[in-house]
């Protein structure tokens, strides 16, 4: 049977064969080795399940597929909480980058408008003295 990868305690179950009432049925998304199985049309939930009562083995295997959730949901919670920072902090960096080179445009804008005006001056003063 597919599907069983890391459950424990399986091995020699009863009961099985046949089993009804398996369409509510909650974590078998992937599950493999299904498809002949008859009479779960229009069943709803686990309860009146026949083929169950001598089974063993399953309070491990359910306990351990409950913990694989817990711990994939506590690491997609911390994954989630990761990412914002990380996108934060980067964004903060790339706005101080953007404000550094306004600045440095600005200085540049203003040396400029004096280089301009000093050159202006200049050519103001060659007139004057009729040097143009």
């Amino acid at each position: 049977m597919k599907g069983t990868k890391g459950m424990k305690g399986t091995k020699g179950m009863k009961g099985t064969k046949g089993m009804k009432g398996t369409k509510g049925m909650k974590g078998t998304k992937g599950m493999k080795g299904t498809k002949g199985m008859k009479g779960t049309k229009g069943m709803k939930g686990t309860k009146g399940m026949k083929g169950t009562k001598g089974m063993k083995g399953t309070k491990g295997a359910n306990k351990q597929v409950i913990d694989d959730i817990v711990i994939k949901i506590k690491s997609d919670t911390d994954k989630d909480n990761e990412i914002p920072i990380n996108n934060m902090s980067t964004n903060i960096e790339l706005e101080e980058c953007k404000v550094a080179l306004l600045e440095r445009k600005m200085k540049l804008r203003k040396e400029t408008a004096e280089v301009e005006a000093i050159e202006l001056q200049n050519q103001q003063l060659k007139r004057n003295m009729g040097l143009v």
